[in-house]
């Protein structure tokens, strides 16, 4: 073969690249490197190696000579003294134990031949015991004594073939070699004679450690039957896990992600119950129970536990209501992707496209009812349950684009109903589907169909219909706004009587006993009854924006149409204050909308009677108390004034009320001291 001394002996190449730079050729000059050279080639045999031999003409070390080429960082890669070395002890380890190794097998098969294929008795070896006698002999001989058993077992199956047998009685006992031709009926019988002599030998060896060694310096020992115990529960709890069949469906309603449902079988609940609980705390009762009674406090952590055991082990094709409701509740509260993997990688929820999935799911479910039919019911609205409740609002994206238009804006509605769980309706609306129980694959995305939007002609803009009279109170009834203020009064004067002073002032906190307006409130209306459950139910979207009269007239048409066909006298819908607006009006122009009642939100009513006060009350005065008390700035106070602010509002106004009524009350007493 023809060689280019003009390229680089060890990688032909003319040119280099080194740091992003073309290296280039260094000529030989010292008698040294050839040294260097010859002794790596040696050491690696491969091609660079018989490049160099052959251009060093008879194994002469005169590299100067041979006018020899390389790069640098070439030679320093293939001359390294490490690295050579180590390639060196290699080869001359290969060459003088690889007779070892044959002669320690040879006289191992010889072992095996009297031991496995005596005419006399049929027995069976331990592997641990032929590994060990293995490494023995190898030490003997000099050569390595760590072996691994996997190796030994293949050079036995090389040299025996179907001669010999691997078996294992039982998955905690050791390994056996025994004879082919073995009859099963003694197979067991063989290889527990041959485990017991192995371990009448360790029990040998550790008595004659043992005289030598302190009783507290011993080993202690291990029990096996724990260890079986061991086994044959988890084999029973596995067995009970894959025995299970799903419950939760593809897409779960709110009834399915409880407790109740979660495919826990009752022996993996008992194990765990009693294993946190312990057996002496639980109630077992009649053995015949499917379940142990436990304290109500840990059931819901043993579910937890339990599902997660069951989701894991079926690696995720039975779906359990805390893996699917935690999961649904993290990506709503969060939108992150990466939370929801997180909960996946640690057991504790689904993953994300499979939320994906159970969200599309959902949205297919939908547009399907839409399209299908042209008044909706939500799956879970039923229509012999309590009133429906209408909730519209705006969700608007407004993406990042060039010119800023083309942005998403979208109508969500929603059904409230308080009725009795989905399963429990005796008459189900025509537009629910449910998926079955399973774990195909689905789309995790969906179009945005194409829903038609109903005209509207705005025309003059409409006035309100006269306002109907109030009927006058039945006697003997009680005005609400006299109770409400009894109990404000009733408050100021608990307040008042926990003060130092006679007049009122503001006591300091550690003096004040009862809470301020809002925790006085609340505590009196509580209520020790449990509330009835509110089922929700999803509209299909308005792919328009609510500011649109078209848009509003549309919400309300749906909600009008599907509390028709749920036997509703009446359509009940909530919105904010800008939809509010637009839907008045457009009830207050058709007259077929007579039977909707509007309600605008408690958040913005709350907003509009704090602007009213502050337009009404602000320039007379409230303004400048309620900065000049240094409980507000100046600019928040001029945005509580116009109704912003909500947080900070309320709590103003609520200062501002127990002040003034404290100013009058002080009055009062002062009118009353002459009489």
């Amino acid at each position: 073969t023809s060689i280019d001394i003009k390229l680089c002996i060890i990688c032909q190449q003319k040119t280099k690249k080194k740091n992003r730079k073309a290296e280039s050729l260094t000529l030989c000059s010292e008698f040294r490197a050839g040294e260097s050279l010859i002794r790596a080639a040696n050491a690696r045999g491969d091609e660079a190696g018989q490049r160099i031999l052959l251009t060093l003409q008879d194994g002469s070390p005169d590299c100067v000579a041979s006018d020899i080429c390389y790069h640098f960082t070439c030679y320093r890669d293939y001359t390294h003294s490490t690295t050579v070395a180590a390639l060196e002890a290699k080869r001359t380890t290969t060459v003088q134990d690889g007779n070892v190794y044959d002669r320690a097998f040879e006289w191992l098969a010889v072992c095996m031949e009297k031991e496995l294929f005596s005419d006399t008795e049929i027995r069976a070896m331990r592997m641990d015991s032929l590994t060990s006698k293995y490494s023995a002999k190898l030490a003997e001989l000099g050569a390595a004594t760590q072996y691994r058993r996997w190796l030994l077992k293949k050079r036995l199956l090389e040299h025996f073939g179907k001669r010999i047998n691997f078996v294992r009685p039982d998955p905690l006992s050791p390994e056996s070699v025994v004879s082919s031709s073995l009859p099963e009926s003694r197979l067991l019988q063989v290889v527990g004679a041959a485990v017991a002599k192995a371990e009448a030998a360790q029990q040998c060896d550790d008595e004659h450690v043992g005289d030598d060694m302190p009783d507290e310096d011993a080993p202690p020992a291990i029990d096996t039957s724990c260890k079986v115990h061991a086994f044959h529960t988890a084999m029973a709890l596995n067995n009970a896990i894959r025995d299970q069949q799903p419950t939760i469906p593809t897409m779960p309603h709110a009834s399915d992600l409880v407790n109740e449902n979660a495919p826990v079988p009752d022996i993996l609940y008992n194990v765990l119950a009693m294993t946190i609980v312990g057996p002496e705390k639980c109630d077992i009762g009649d053995l015949t129970a499917s379940r142990v009674h436990i304290p109500a406090d840990i059931h819901c952590k043993i579910l937890a536990i339990a599902e997660d055991i069951v989701y894991a082990a079926t690696r995720g094709s039975i779906l359990t209501p805390k893996h699917v409701a935690l999961a649904l509740t993290v990506h709503h509260h969060t939108r992150s992707k990466h939370m929801v993997d997180l909960l996946n990688q640690f057991g504790h929820g689904i993953s994300y496209s499979k939320l994906r999935e159970v969200e599309t799911g959902y949205s297919l479910e939908v547009a399907g009812s839409s399209a299908a039919s042209s008044v909706v019911v939500p799956r879970g609205i039923s229509q012999h349950g309590g009133d429906v409740h209408f909730c519209w609002d705006n969700n608007d994206l407004n993406e990042e684009t060039l010119s800023g238009q083309g942005t998403t804006h979208c109508t969500n509605g929603i059904v409230l109903q308080h009725s009795l769980p989905f399963q429990d309706d005796p008459c189900p609306p025509e537009s629910t589907s449910r998926a079955e129980p399973g774990n195909q694959r689905r789309p995790r995305s969906v179009a945005p169909p194409a829903v038609p939007s109903l005209e509207y002609n705005c025309g003059a803009r409409p006035r309100p219909p006269p306002m109907a009279h109030a009927v006058p109170d039945a006697q003997g009834s009680i005005d609400p706004f006299l109770t409400v203020a009894s109990i404000d009064l009733i408050w100021f004067l608990l307040r008042a009587d926990q003060t130092v002073s006679p007049k009122f002032g503001r006591p300091d906190d550690e003096s004040q006993l009862v809470p301020a307006w809002s925790g006085f409130n609340a505590e009196m209306n509580q209520s020790t009854a449990p509330g009835t459950p509110t089922t929700v139910g999803y509209l299909p979207i308005i792919p328009a924006s609510p500011t649109a009269m078209s848009t509003v007239y549309e919400l309300v048409v749906r909600s009008l149409r599907t509390s028709k066909k749920l036997n509703q006298p009446h359509c009940i819908i909530t919105a904010d204050q800008a939809v509010y607006a637009k839907a008045v009006e457009v009830c207050w122009k058709n007259a077929e909308l007579k039977d909707v009642v509007l309600r605008m939100g408690a958040f913005h009513t709350s907003c509009a009677f704090l602007g009213v006060i502050g337009k009404r009350f602000g320039s007379a005065g409230l303004e400048d108390l309620l900065v000049e008390s240094g409980v507000v700035g100046s600019n928040a106070c001029k945005q509580v004034m116009a109704g912003k602010h909500y947080n900070r509002g309320v709590r103003l106004h609520k200062l501002a009320f127990e002040c003034l009524l404290g100013v009058n009350w002080n009055l009062y007493e002062d009118s009353m001291e002459g009489e």
